[in-house]
């Protein structure tokens, strides 16, 4: 299960050893943080959406079970949740997972990243 932990904690994560989770050589500090073995969740709000961004920081696995459970908390919370991603990025694949049987209200490309919005049925 993925637990909370202080969004500051993200900080602390070398981001020379992950170029590719970490474009242009920074990333904003989320305004929440989740984190189940080496993944990491974070949140930022965005014109009234939370956005997610998982971010693999060891070996992958399947996580998909802890990730719905997570979003079925949040989106509780929040209403509608967002995902921003590259196309074509393996994260892609988890999103389309996540999102079965959620109403998706926004999906589109722009600048090869992919932006879904999804909320509750």
């Amino acid at each position: 299960m993925f637990i909370e932990v202080n969004p500051r904690e993200f900080e602390k994560i070398d981001q020379n050893k992950y170029p590719e989770l970490f474009p242009g050589g920074g990333y904003e500090k989320p305004d929440r943080l989740y984190k189940y073995h080496d993944y990491y969740i974070g949140f930022r709000e965005q014109a009234g959406i939370m956005y997610t961004d998982i971010l693999n920081l060891g070996e992958p696995e399947n996580i998909l079970p802890e990730c719905r459970e997570l979003l079925e908390r949040l989106i509780k919370v929040f209403g509608e949740m967002g995902f921003y991603f590259p196309t074509g990025y393996k994260t892609e694949i988890l999103v389309k997972r996540m999102i079965q049987g959620y109403e998706v209200v926004h999906d589109s490309i722009y600048s090869n990243f992919r932006t879904i919005i999804i909320k509750e049925v």
